[in-house]
């Protein structure tokens, strides 16, 4: 675990710092909390950025999907989809103004005041936070099985 990683750490004479780097100068504070919240993970802003959270449906999703200024984070095959898109994992490290995850079936209700992580692997936890904490901005979501209505039409052939 993370405790005993850090107690192995500072045991082996390593001065380790948990709170340099908490906060992020990356994402706003709104989804900075919600991460928290949702995902277990100690995440604060720096409070540089504004952006909203969106749980989008119908229209709305083809309208995102059609933006080019929004990058698309999928869960793995980017280069299938028409769109602009970046796997969840590859991102680590990037920045975008604003970012569209697309769900898998493990996160559809990531919107709901009922939704634990308990009994997800940490795996995709932590790729979802890495997806997640790529905005500056505005970050959208969409469900998976909404995803699924439409995605042909963004499959290259």
């Amino acid at each position: 675990s993370y405790e005993e990683y850090v107690n192995l750490l500072k045991k082996n004479g390593a001065l380790v710092d948990t709170t340099a780097l908490i906060k992020s100068r990356r994402c706003p504070d709104n989804i900075c909390q919600f991460i928290s919240k949702k995902l277990g993970i100690k995440i604060e802003a720096d409070n540089y950025h504004k952006g909203n959270i969106y749980f989008l449906e119908g229209n709305e999703i083809i309208k995102i999907l059609e933006d080019d200024k929004i990058i698309k984070l999928v869960w793995q095959d980017k280069e299938k989809y028409h769109f602009k898109a970046e796997n969840w994992s590859y991102s680590k490290g990037d920045t975008y103004s604003s970012v569209c995850v697309i769900l898998t079936d493990t996160f559809n209700n990531l919107n709901k005041d009922s939704f634990s992580i308990n009994g997800i692997s940490p795996i995709p936890i932590n790729k979802l936070y890495v997806a997640m904490s790529r905005t500056k901005g505005n970050l959208y979501f969409i469900q998976k099985k909404d995803f699924d209505k439409i995605k042909q039409k963004y499959i290259k052939r």
